[in-house]
């Protein structure tokens, strides 16, 4: 090799050091910022003692099986209400039929049919993409 091959050389590989080095300060600096910004985010711990955990299959005093999970909130309950009307007066329809008649998409629609079959307000003729909802009675 040529002393002027060589130089080049010594001169490329000190770059691409330089140039390492300095990406590598740039994604630790970028990582210090974000975890910084979730630091600042997170809501402050809770205090004092925990809430005790509902047992699985112990009843409640009112003589309802104990419950976990969230509260539904009122918009949700309102989903739930006009799908319910709905299959009312269109017991039968499978959900690409509901979600056409009430203009939403299906990926919506089908957390909130599958609560109202949990919950026994909705009952089910057929399998997968055949399933038909109706109204139970009472």
């Amino acid at each position: 090799m040529k002393k002027t091959d060589r130089h080049l050389q010594a001169l490329v590989e000190a770059f691409a050091s330089e140039l390492s080095a300095y990406v590598q300060s740039a994604t630790l600096e970028a990582v210090r910022q974000a975890t910084q910004e979730l630091e600042s985010n997170r809501p402050a711990s809770r205090m004092g003692r925990p809430a005790k955990a509902a047992k699985i299959g112990k009843k409640a005093s009112s003589g309802a099986p104990a419950r976990r999970g969230r509260k539904p909130d009122p918009q949700t309950e309102r989903a739930a209400e006009v799908l319910i009307d709905y299959i009312r007066s269109n017991p039968g329809q499978r959900l690409e039929e509901i979600g056409q008649g009430l203009r939403t998409p299906t990926a919506k629609l089908k957390r909130g049919l599958v609560r109202l079959v949990n919950f026994k307000l909705v009952r089910t003729e057929g399998k997968r993409r055949g399933t038909r909802y109706f109204p139970r009675k009472g």
